[in-house]
């Protein structure tokens, strides 16, 4: 997907089943108890969403995290304003 293309909520898949390891400066930040689905979906670049994290960006930050693949492993990140408001969150 390039810059100019638009996100639709059909290419996010809002995870409910995967949770988060690891913050602050914690070496690995994984995510676990994907489905295979959504583990596919992260792999082949899509995007996944995990909620429930802990509070990022200070009282105005967001509890959602994308998952990111990379090296045989799946990362959090937080997710970019445009990925939130095209999930409708």
């Amino acid at each position: 997907m390039t810059q100019t293309e638009t996100k639709t909520l059909a290419d996010i898949i809002i995870s409910t089943t995967g949770y988060s390891n690891g913050w602050g400066s914690a070496p690995y930040k994984t995510v676990h108890g994907l489905t295979p689905e959504e583990r596919q979906h992260a792999r082949e670049g899509g995007i996944v969403l995990i909620t429930d994290c802990p509070m990022a960006g200070g009282n105005h930050g967001t509890t959602i995290r994308q998952v990111k693949f990379h090296g045989g492993r799946y990362y959090h990140r937080v997710p970019s304003e445009q990925t939130l408001s095209a999930a409708g969150l």
